[in-house]
């Protein structure tokens, strides 16, 4: 069986993985960005559910992926960050920057929490660690489809916490942000969907992603 030192047996689903299941609801459409094809055809083995999800295209760097994200269309992006030339983040960037709508999982080794903040500032709604990908890639990909962010706990505290305190890099700290955008921008963290951040906070989607969108932007 083909392995990759980042994901182990790369082409057998975990018997444990929860599928994707239900016919009413549309097929996802679902590009996959790595620069080994054996992780590729790793990742299209745990995605085969073809009545709920569609590998529209393979990318083998950060440059094709932006140009089959733009030509291809898919709803979900599953990225790799580690690669030769344009990596993984500067590629999400670029595809948010596209303004098709592709939600984006960044797929990152276990020792790469340092990423999370640079991920979502670029456009990511997901951040899977390769570790746990043959257990949690199906259900991170239902997430994401339904409207949610995806992120580990420990780097979502880790995310907010270094905002809350600053860094040592001068990083901005959330002491920037109005009272509601900080609010917006830990409920985003925390994995909350537009809709839902709207009930928490009592106001509606199109408002909180306005909040949230200047959120960002001062983050940077």
């Amino acid at each position: 069986m083909p392995t990759d030192q980042n994901y182990g047996p790369v082409l057998a689903a975990s018997p444990d993985a929860t599928p994707i299941v239900g016919s009413t609801r549309p097929v996802v459409r679902v590009l996959l960005v790595d620069d080994h094809a054996v992780v590729r055809a790793g990742l299209k083995t745990l995605l085969n559910a073809p009545e709920r999800v569609e590998i529209v295209g393979e990318a083998s760097s950060g440059e094709e992926a932006v140009e089959k994200a733009g030509t291809l269309e898919p709803d979900i992006v599953v990225m790799d960050r580690a690669m030769p030339g344009m990596d993984g983040i500067e590629a999400t960037q670029r595809i948010t920057e596209l303004k098709l709508g592709a939600k984006i999982l960044i797929l990152v080794v276990h020792d790469e929490d340092e990423f999370l903040a640079p991920a979502l500032k670029a456009g990511a709604t997901g951040f899977l660690k390769t570790s746990v990908v043959q257990t949690d890639l199906i259900g991170a990909i239902a997430t994401l489809e339904r409207g949610h962010s995806y992120l580990p706990e420990k780097g979502t505290a880790r995310l907010v916490q270094g905002k809350t305190q600053g860094n040592a890099t001068g990083a901005p700290a959330l002491d920037v942000l109005s009272p509601r955008e900080r609010t917006a921008i830990k409920l985003y963290a925390s994995g909350f969907s537009a809709r839902e951040m709207g009930q928490e906070m009592s106001l509606s989607p199109k408002t909180v992603e306005g909040h949230l969108s200047r959120a960002k932007a001062k983050l940077r």
